[in-house]
């Protein structure tokens, strides 16, 4: 072979990898959701934590916890709340649109997800036992950020099969939920 042959394929060879190298693209997935809901998960009653609860989280949905909804009904938070502190942070990152309730909600050690375990939810002051905001919850391209939504949990809500119904006030009869 000779000298310009070599060169000629190497050119080929380099033209060729160019070529194929800049025609591929980079698929970026679904990208991060930038709308979100954020406050803060306070825990109330700490001496009444039961030892079955393994962790909480927090949810949105956009319709009723009563109308059978499905884990596709519901934006859960992507880590859960600590557990040590008696306040937390939390986020959660939500596609844009109305979320009739944000709440707290509390898996039992070895079972399944209940999401009706609901141990407090925005909106509700569960030392007076009544609500200060029924409003759902809207999250829009031009407000990305609803902030503020802080979480008040009362431990005592926790269902130990004891007879406890104190957690019904979370769901009056004139309430979305």
């Amino acid at each position: 072979m000779n000298c310009g042959m070599i060169r000629l394929k190497y050119l080929t060879i380099t033209l060729v990898t160019l070529l194929s190298v800049g025609s591929f693209s980079c698929d970026t997935g679904l990208g991060l959701l930038e709308t979100k809901i954020t406050g803060r998960v306070v825990f109330i009653n700490s001496d009444k934590k039961p030892d079955l609860v393994e962790s909480v989280w927090v949810v949105a949905a956009a319709k009723s916890l009563f109308n059978n909804p499905t884990l596709n009904d519901l934006v859960i938070s992507d880590r859960p709340v600590n557990l040590n502190k008696d306040s937390s942070e939390y986020e959660v990152f939500v596609p844009p649109g109305s979320y009739v309730i944000v709440a707290a909600i509390w898996k039992q050690k070895g079972k399944d997800w209940n999401f009706l375990n609901i141990i407090g939810r925005y909106g509700y002051d569960p030392v007076h036992f009544t609500y200060f905001d029924t409003q759902p919850v809207v999250i829009s391209d031009r407000q990305k950020v609803v902030s503020g939504k802080d979480i008040i949990c009362d431990w005592s809500f926790v269902f130990t099969g004891s007879g406890n119904n104190a957690r019904e006030s979370l769901f009056p009869s004139n309430v979305n939920h």
